[in-house]
């Protein structure tokens, strides 16, 4: 018989139905990457986050993301682990919303989410500051790149 969080747990696919997970494919990952995202990307920055993103070709999904806490800001890995759980819950949660953004405009997106406060937010704070760095970065997303040559 099933039991109340029946529809929680994976079907076949390994996704969850509720479409709110955030699987492995949806991460970003590789020194590679990662560098050449800090060094060609684009960024914005609001109070909460530092958003570095580039547009990505021929993903499976929408967008892959890296959550960093600098150690310079909180010495204590306790620390830096607990507020990227606290991001990477919140970004979860406003994911449907986001990918659905992207996919109006086509577009898929690579980024890294740096967390900028010195102290340590409550999730009830991270959540709405998420959503706002969010919204500004699809924003962002359908502004064309400006480019450095002259016309």
């Amino acid at each position: 018989m099933p039991g109340p969080f029946t529809s929680l747990l994976p079907d076949h696919s390994g996704s969850l139905s509720s479409g709110h997970s955030l699987r492995k494919m949806e991460r970003l990952s590789g020194r590679k990457l990662i560098s050449g995202l800090f060094r060609d990307g684009r960024s914005i920055q609001t109070s909460f986050f530092t958003i570095y993103f580039g547009q990505c070709e021929g993903l499976e999904t929408p967008a892959r993301v890296a959550i960093s806490v600098p150690r310079r800001l909180f010495r204590k890995a306790v620390a830096r682990n607990l507020l990227k759980r606290r991001i990477r819950e919140a970004y979860r949660l406003q994911k449907p919303d986001f990918y659905q953004r992207l996919q109006d405009t086509g577009k898929q997106v690579c980024l890294v989410i740096i967390y900028r406060k010195r102290e340590i937010s409550g999730f009830h704070t991270i959540r709405p500051a998420l959503l706002e760095a969010l919204d500004l970065l699809a924003r962002e997303m359908e502004r064309p790149a400006t480019s450095t040559e002259d016309p």
